[in-house]
């Protein structure tokens, strides 16, 4: 992840074209490449079963937190009234409903900024949110390096 875990980055950045090539064995974050539910299967739990699996993956590594980016689903519907910052933040006071982002608070998430170009996505006109989960159970003492 770099030393400025927060830093923007683009989808294929950080995930070397899709191979993981650049991952870190001791770096202390998880970073949530992608997660798709099939629309058929919404509202049964599935999404949250596969982040709950995430937050244990993380706990069980001692990890210090996940990071992912989230496309912006719905602010190509907004663009014309909102930038994506004014956007992602409707949407973290609940004033608009994003199917990914709304999803990641529900789950915990922090938005902790917006990205451009994160990828190419008409629904998101190309943005992503920035989101973070700290492990609570994070022991820094017991932190070191790691097997790939």
């Amino acid at each position: 992840m770099g030393p400025d875990a927060l830093r923007h980055h683009t989808w294929m950045g950080i995930t070397d074209s899709g191979y993981f090539l650049n991952h870190d064995p001791g770096g202390d974050a998880l970073y949530g490449a992608d997660v798709y539910v099939h629309p058929d299967t919404r509202g049964k739990g599935i999404g949250h079963a596969l982040y709950e699996a995430r937050r244990a993956l993380c706990r069980r590594l001692n990890l210090r937190r996940i990071l992912a980016g989230g496309r912006l689903w719905n602010y190509r519907d907004y663009a014309a009234q909102f930038t994506p910052e004014e956007y992602a933040s409707r949407v973290v006071a609940g004033e608009i409903r994003d199917l990914v982002l709304s999803f990641q608070l529900r789950e915990g998430f922090e938005l902790r900024g917006v990205m451009a170009n994160y990828l190419s996505d008409p629904h998101s006109k190309n943005h992503a949110s920035l989101i973070e989960w700290i492990n609570p159970d994070y022991n820094p003492r017991h932190h070191g390096p790691r097997k790939k």
